[in-house]
């Protein structure tokens, strides 16, 4: 992240150059320019409910409306301007290693956004940002006294934060520091302020990120990212369009929005550019373990397969990666000693475990890091993972299902939408692909043997009379 934040710094710092220069130095229309100036630093506050530079930084978040504000969005537009402004470019070629590099770019970024979000569960690491926020920023950190009283709560608050039916609570200090606030509760006023300090949490900014891997790497569509352009204008009317708008060969032109809830103002959109909309549901993925609080992340087998465009068509994209024996980069013993730190369990528990949750309801659905589940030393899944793993080792077709982890994946409700043809699958001709599974699921797997077979014996000699009889025989 740091060299995407220095590349972002530099033209920033060329900028502010540019207009010393023209601001300090003696020419013909200093004059003019300084005026031109004075001018736009008027109109900066011409509005009495928010600056027009709120809208590129503001000290927290509040409420809606025309007085609202909120600094995570603009973070999060930062991130989203390196990938869909100027970084897209970089993707725009048709040469697949530039491709593949962008692909695992943007995998990579996911990664790490959600280990930032791992300050949900660590308050230490969270107090310790919060110290250096204000030194570094200044002022201009805190847009109201409340956002400050809320940054000192925060502080003060040494339990999770901002985890969905968490069971933190807040201790009398902080309850006491937050009186005469303004908002609802006390715990809702502190999740929306921790929600300020980073880019769109909750998974907001890599779900995004994650729709459009899926559009770029495993459809056959044309993705027209409307991620920077939340409003369309035009002289006295307003639409919202979704977040992305797609061109697919047989549906035509129609919109796709991350997440629900905003489903009207995108049917608005669409019902006036003359297209449908529809809403992706990333089923949780990743998942949030409930024993540590954090996310956990994509693992490195995932994110080469993912970048694979050449061979890998990602025909099983839906279907759980099975840690034994599908890994490439751990042996089973190392990943049955929980060494993987990405590895998920999904299977039965004790009690004793569903209790240690940082989740305040019923996780025996949800997934959990294998590692976490290893350091507590659940007996009921080792017992059920050591059942399966004997069973493997018999018979190689029986797999240790509670062991997995999964590929990026959304669920569009339009048939056919990501249905691939032959032209659209990378290894047709090639069989046997390098990860037979995906043969094994393929609807077009008896043409590709033939083709791939047919490839073979073209590739010989044509006086060769037993290539001959192999082509007829085969054609036949």
């Amino acid at each position: 992240m740091d060299i995407f934040l220095d590349a972002l710094k530099k033209s920033v710092e060329h900028l502010e150059i540019i207009d010393e220069v023209f601001s300090q130095e003696k020419h013909p229309n200093q004059k003019v320019y300084l005026e031109i100036k004075e001018r736009i630093l008027k109109l900066n506050s011409i509005d009495p409910d928010i600056e027009f530079t709120d809208s590129l930084y503001v000290g927290g978040k509040k409420g809606s409306g025309r007085k609202s504000y909120g600094r995570q969005m603009i973070l999060n537009d930062i991130i989203e301007y390196i990938f869909f402004g100027r970084g897209y470019y970089y993707a725009s070629t048709t040469d697949p290693q530039r491709r593949k590099t962008f692909i695992e770019l943007l995998l990579q970024t996911i990664n790490l956004l959600m280990l930032i979000e791992s300050l949900s569960a660590q308050p230490k690491l969270r107090k310790k940002l919060l110290e250096e926020l204000p030194k570094k920023i200044g002022k201009s950190f805190f847009k109201e006294p409340d956002m400050r009283k809320f940054h000192e709560a925060l502080k003060l608050h040494g339990d999770d934060i901002a985890i969905t039916n968490m069971k933190s609570k807040l201790s009398n200090k902080v309850e006491q520091l937050l009186v005469g606030t303004a908002g609802s509760s006390n715990l809702k006023k502190l999740n929306n302020y921790y929600d300020s300090l980073l880019p769109k949490t909750a998974g907001g900014l890599w779900n995004e990120l994650i729709v459009f891997f899926y559009l770029l790497r495993r459809t056959a569509v044309h993705i027209i990212p409307l991620l920077l352009t939340q409003r369309v204008l035009s002289k006295d009317d307003m639409l919202k369009p979704p977040d992305y708008l797609v061109i697919h060969k047989k549906h035509g032109l129609f919109g796709i929005e991350v997440g629900g809830g905003k489903e009207p103002q995108s049917t608005n959109f669409m019902t006036k550019s003359g297209g449908k909309v529809v809403t992706t549901d990333l089923n949780n993925i990743p998942p949030r373990c409930p024993l540590c609080g954090e996310f956990i992340l994509f693992c490195e087998k995932v994110i080469e397969d993912c970048c694979d465009i050449e061979e890998n068509p990602l025909l099983r994209i839906k279907k759980e990666v099975r840690c034994i024996p599908e890994c490439t980069k751990f042996t089973p013993k190392q990943i049955l000693d929980g060494e993987c730190p990405h590895t998920q369990y999904h299977g039965p528990l004790e009690e004793t475990t569903k209790k240690q949750s940082k989740i305040d309801k019923d996780v025996k659905s949800y997934h959990f890091h294998y590692s976490c589940i290893k350091k507590i030393r659940d007996q009921t899944a080792d017992s059920k993972i050591q059942a399966q793993y004997k069973k493997h080792q018999k018979d190689s077709k029986k797999e240790v299902t509670v062991l997995k982890t999964d590929y990026p994946y959304l669920q569009v409700s339009i048939d056919d939408f990501d249905k691939l043809g032959k032209d659209e699958i990378v290894c047709y001709g090639n069989y046997p692909n390098k990860d037979i599974k995906n043969c094994d699921v393929c609807n077009f797997r008896n043409d590709c043997e033939i083709l791939s077979e047919a490839k073979k014996i073209l590739g010989t000699s044509t006086t060769d009379k037993n290539a001959i009889i192999k082509l007829k025989k085969l054609l036949s």
